[in-house]
């Protein structure tokens, strides 16, 4: 049974070379039998561009946390009711429970204080859009803020996303021999390397999940694409990581072993999101078929499809954004498929990273679309997508004006009613008048989109442009 969370315990259940994920078990992404070599740790690349979270959670605080989810996920009846006790009296409770044997059949084999990889992504793009079935083609638009990347592809730890926590702005740059060591020496911290690429990834996205897919009636062919922002901003995020072993609940079935995973970026623990797999039971009876974990956060949590159609019976523009949304967590916390852990769609990217030439990692951190969390780069590319996502709203409404009228013919008009002193004013446009305040329209808000852009993104623009000169000249 597992005893009140304490300082004198916590020692024993500190990071152990030998065990189940440790440092060597994280650092490769499994896929099968196969798995990818680990390279080099991020220590040993450091960039000035990873910054880091700092832990929030104490060892204590975050080992009763383990605790109460790890009864909840052991599907007993009995541990079930021992966690809402928990939870009601806090661990006041537990010399009681030891009396009723509660919490017997939950064995805690060990916990570790870990710094996870992450990306989170910064993205706006464009392209052409069609109807379904052959119609109309009209621009749209994807714009996405901190979305999130793994930046490790060990499954099934990179299933989950950790985009939703706000961070400060001013987080520091991370500094292994400082951050490693902020909990003490009884509990050093597991550091997980980055191995995965963002920018590159961002590709993979675009020709996997974007190739030929019809949403909401319009179909869209994002590998022809183009990236007008793409920003990745790499980061440590801390989490406590726990391997629980629950006693069968039947004669003749095995102990069932499970992991429990904590953030701990919060100094309130119950901003501090916790999941763990769904008991088999529950997988069997359908109500957790489309996750691997209970409770996991959104991969995309501010995601923005804007398409210059009107709607329709069969073309839904406003319900665009929910379904990309679905489709990239679908696909990047595969369902679980029996005891077998699918790989995780990172990985690919991963093993290119490890071979690549960049740097040991493969990944290039002087990439000026890498930069760090704490810079001015992110304010300003923040600015600019919000700018983007409003001047093609803008654009958006005027598609679908003009879509209505060319049924309508080159009679049609626009009514506008005014309300003012002298009462209702209806005033009357014909269709010339119309487009010339459509095309004075577009121009404004496409200036105010090119005025939005962050310096940096106007020089890497500039130099890419002169890349593709040269080659094309060549």
């Amino acid at each position: 049974m597992l005893a009140r969370p304490s300082c004198s315990r916590l020692p024993r259940l500190a990071v152990r070379p030998s065990a189940p994920l440790c440092r060597a078990t994280l650092c490769r992404a499994q896929s099968g039998a196969a798995a990818a070599t680990a390279p080099a740790p991020v220590s040993v690349l450091a960039s000035h561009k990873i910054c880091v979270v700092p832990f929030r959670q104490t060892p204590e605080q975050a080992l009763y946390r383990l605790h109460m989810n790890g009864l909840i996920a052991s599907a007993s009846i009995s541990n079930i009711f021992y966690a809402a006790l928990l939870r009601l009296f806090g661990p006041s409770i537990t010399p009681l429970a030891a009396q009723w044997d509660l919490g017997a059949s939950l064995r805690l084999k060990d916990v570790k204080a870990a710094y996870w990889p992450v990306w989170r992504v910064d993205y706006m793009g464009e392209g052409k859009v069609h109807e379904a079935g052959g119609g109309r083609e009209r621009l749209a638009w994807i714009g996405a803020r901190e979305a999130y990347v793994p930046g490790n592809p060990f499954a099934p730890l990179s299933y989950l996303s950790f985009a939703v926590p706000p961070l400060p702005d001013d987080l520091a740059t991370y500094d292994p021999a400082t951050d490693l060591a902020q909990l003490g020496a009884e509990y050093p911290i597991v550091e997980v390397p980055f191995t995965v690429d963002a920018l590159k990834f961002a590709d993979k996205v675009r020709a996997t999940i974007g190739r030929g897919r019809e949403v909401e009636g319009v179909r869209f062919e994002l590998d022809g694409w183009r990236d007008t922002l793409l920003a990745a901003y790499p980061l440590m995020f801390p989490v406590y990581i726990a391997e629980f072993e629950s006693s069968a609940h039947v004669l003749g079935e095995d102990d069932r072993g499970f992991t429990v995973v904590m953030d701990a970026h919060d100094e309130v623990s119950t901003r501090c999101r916790v999941s763990f797999p769904p008991p088999p039971a529950m997988r069997e009876s359908g109500r957790f078929e489309n996750n691997y974990w209970v409770n996991p956060a959104p991969f995309t949590p501010m995601l923005n499809v804007l398409a210059g159609l009107p709607p329709s019976e069969h073309v839904h523009p406003g319900n665009l954004a929910p379904a990309f949304a679905s489709a990239y967590q679908a696909w990047m916390s595969p369902p679980p498929s029996g005891s077998v852990v699918a790989p995780s769609p990172t990985l690919s990217v991963a093993e290119t990273s490890a071979t690549g030439a960049a740097g040991e990692s493969g990944i290039d951190w002087a990439d000026d679309r890498v930069q760090p969390w704490h810079s001015a780069e992110r304010d300003a590319n923040g600015h600019h997508i919000e700018t983007c996502l409003g001047a093609y709203r803008t654009l958006c409404g005027l598609d679908a004006v003009e879509a209505i009228t060319a049924i309508a013919g080159p009679e049609a008009v626009s009514v506008n009613v005014r309300v003012g002193s002298g009462g209702l004013k209806v005033e009357k446009k014909g269709i010339d008048e119309i487009r010339r305040e459509h095309a004075e329209t577009r121009a404004r808000v496409r200036a105010e989109v090119e005025e939005s852009k962050p310096a940096w993104l106007a020089s890497y623009d500039e130099a890419q442009a002169g890349k593709a000169g040269s080659a094309d000249k060549a």
